[in-house]
């Protein structure tokens, strides 16, 4: 009996010293506590903050990539423009030139023409002697002289004549020449109407 009286009593002095055991955190505990969770914050900010740091240089790569992409569209394109531009330009100065190349041909065809037409209508002659055309090689005979036509240019109004074969008599003959000639300018002197040439005929007469 006093056996279980006194396990009672040890029982009771155990549950009371139990409910004077005091629940409150030391500071100590707490201040540790509360360090630990302000390091899991800081480790989280710092992986939300890597994270942050990850996708804006995922987002810069795409604008440089986008930018390079663009820079490239446009080079291509102020060639492709700067190509189109020569071509024009191409295009253009051959149109000018092959205008500039009909209406050469067309003077050229009108001179030749006026030339012909000058040298089929000039003719010259020496004292009593028929009129001859005014071309190179062409002979007038004057009594017992031939001369010949050495030179001929209608187009400058110059022709040279040389005695071939043959004497004079010591007389003085007229040289008459005569051609036909439309004026370029209206109003001016038929002398100073020619084209390409001053007006005046030249004739050389080499005895």
């Amino acid at each position: 009996m006093k056996k279980k009286l006194m396990m009672v009593a040890v029982l009771l002095g155990a549950l009371s010293l139990g409910a004077c055991v005091d629940n409150n955190e030391s500071a100590s505990v707490e201040s540790v506590r509360n360090a630990k969770a302000k390091q899991l914050e800081s480790v989280a900010n710092m992986n939300n903050a890597n994270a942050d740091a990850k996708k804006a240089i995922t987002a810069a790569e795409v604008a440089i990539k986008e930018a390079e992409a663009a820079y490239q569209k446009a080079q291509a394109e102020l060639a492709q423009a700067q190509a189109d531009q020569q071509k024009i330009l191409l295009e253009k100065a051959q149109a000018a030139l092959e205008a500039e190349l009909e209406a050469a041909k067309i003077n050229a065809e009108a001179e030749l023409n006026n030339a012909k037409a000058a040298l089929e209508s000039a003719k010259v002659k020496i004292g009593e002697s028929d009129a001859v055309n005014i071309v190179a090689n062409a002979t007038i005979t004057v009594g017992s002289a031939v001369f010949t036509i050495t030179y001929a240019d209608m187009h400058k109004g110059l022709f040279a004549i040389k005695q071939t074969t043959g004497g004079g008599d010591g007389s003085t003959k007229p040289v008459k020449v005569s051609y036909k000639k439309k004026g370029l300018i209206a109003g001016m002197p038929t002398m100073l109407d020619w084209d390409g040439c001053v007006g005046t005929a030249s004739i050389l007469l080499q005895l």
